[in-house]
């Protein structure tokens, strides 16, 4: 009976924790204090806005890809001028400049909720579809990697034919965005870190198997 006990214990405290990891629908991604990034998903689950706050007074981005890499991702960037907010859509084919969707056939799918600027940092708050709505969208589900980057100054054009310097910082981290809901980012010379991943749960896991079994042993 008490090693019934005890497994109905171990149980609710493994299978309940993973019940309580799905389904998240807003979380955080901070850099080292030079970016972060607060998300949040419509109540039907088909838009997800962003609050981006970077300490500079250029622009700011955020990508989506498969892998930590510029090359295939899906980025939106973004500057304030004259309190205008400028954003647009972009596909980046490799290691350089993003260019708009709309120049490859594709539909700038990003839409400004907000923007403002201090003397030291800029913020702006944008929505976009989760899924993909062409050809150079990737869609946020499941694991992906967000790319972040910001520059000192703002770029010059409409979202048509946007023109910006390189980045000053920049990285990436790969996020669940059904399970994972906090994530926090060193620079692009440090490492990824701060995330609630399976190690904590499967350690977890293996000492209650372990405490068990040896529950179970001293009751025979």
């Amino acid at each position: 009976m008490r090693w019934l006990i005890l497994f109905a214990i171990f149980c609710a405290l493994v299978f309940g924790d993973a019940s309580n990891s799905t389904d998240i629908n807003s979380g955080t991604i901070t850099t080292d204090g030079t970016w972060t990034a607060v998300w949040t998903k419509s109540a039907d689950k088909t838009s997800i806005t962003f609050n981006i706050t970077a300490q500079t007074t250029g622009w700011v981005g955020i990508g989506f890809n498969s892998v930590g890499l510029m090359g295939g991702a899906d980025i939106t960037t973004s500057w304030i001028t004259n309190n205008a907010v400028t954003i647009f859509d972009a596909y980046a084919t490799m290691e350089a400049q993003p260019q708009p969707d709309t120049k490859s056939g594709g539909s700038n799918d990003v839409s400004a909720v907000s923007g403002s600027e201090s003397a030291t940092s800029t913020t702006v708050v944008f929505t976009r579809p989760m899924a993909a709505t062409d050809k150079n969208d990737n869609a946020i589900q499941g694991k992906i990697y967000v790319l972040w980057a910001w520059g000192t100054q703002d770029g010059v054009g409409d979202a048509s034919s946007p023109q910006f310097p390189q980045h000053e910082r920049y990285g990436s981290v790969q996020i669940n965005f059904g399970t994972r809901n906090n994530a926090t980012v060193v620079g692009s010379s440090g490492t990824s870190g701060g995330q609630r991943g399976t190690a904590g749960k499967t350690l977890t896991v293996g000492w209650m198997l372990i405490f068990c079994l040896v529950a179970g042993i001293s009751t025979m």
